[in-house]
């Protein structure tokens, strides 16, 4: 199977809102159907970051006229979009022969693209089509087996810090025996205090182990 990383500048409605803010939003596109004259996607959407800035961003998601309808649980949501055909924008270059691995992250005025297909050349058509309408980076492009796919309901949830706690630990061995490093010096690597970072690792851990007991049952 084929991967492809992309790092994507453009004019998009999620960035938009986001822009000068600490806020990253996580969208993972479950449908989307069509009409004559516009693309409708039903998108499950996570930001992740103070509470003030989420609740400000939800704000602005449901004043957007583009958002046709919305369900929120907590902080997560669920919107249906309409784009305009003759708008051009990156999804609409999403086509069925590609699939997301894992969410679009939004952050600091970029979205992150992870992309899969059987075919190379759809995912260089991706970048082509996009090149046409913003800029483009290829961070990863190569042919490799996955199993690390995005689930939106059988996988454990994770937030984005939660996320990055657990990789950083899991990486630099904090679960070896004998341990290679200590939560002191992952907190420095994320750059943040010993408590947020032992909080965030807990929180990530209480989701992850009983999704891994359930799978070493079966």
């Amino acid at each position: 199977m084929w991967l492809g990383k992309f790092k994507i500048k453009h004019d998009c409605f999620i960035l938009s809102k986001i822009k000068g803010k600490k806020l990253s939003v996580l969208a993972y596109v479950l449908g989307v159907h069509e009409d004559r004259d516009s693309l409708y996607y039903t998108t499950f959407i996570t930001p992740v970051g103070e509470e003030k800035e989420i609740d400000r961003f939800l704000v602005k998601m449901r004043k957007d006229p583009q958002v046709l309808q919305l369900d929120q649980v907590n902080n997560q949501i669920i919107t249906l979009t309409r784009v305009a055909r003759s708008h051009k924008h990156v999804s609409s270059n999403f086509s069925h022969e590609l699939f997301l691995v894992e969410p679009i992250l939004h952050e600091k005025g970029y979205e992150y693209w992870h992309l899969a297909s059987w075919n190379r050349e759809k995912l260089v058509s991706f970048y082509d089509q996009t090149r046409e309408i913003g800029s483009i980076e290829i961070l990863k492009l190569q042919e490799e087996k996955t199993y690390d796919i995005f689930y939106p309901r059988l996988m454990p949830q994770l937030t984005l810090q939660q996320k990055k706690a657990f990789n950083l630990a899991m990486e630099n061995g904090y679960y070896d025996y004998p341990q290679k490093i200590h939560l002191e010096e992952l907190a420095a690597l994320m750059n943040v205090s010993r408590m947020t970072y032992r909080e965030h690792l807990r929180r990530a851990q209480s989701k992850l182990l009983p999704f891994f007991a359930n799978s070493v049952k079966r």
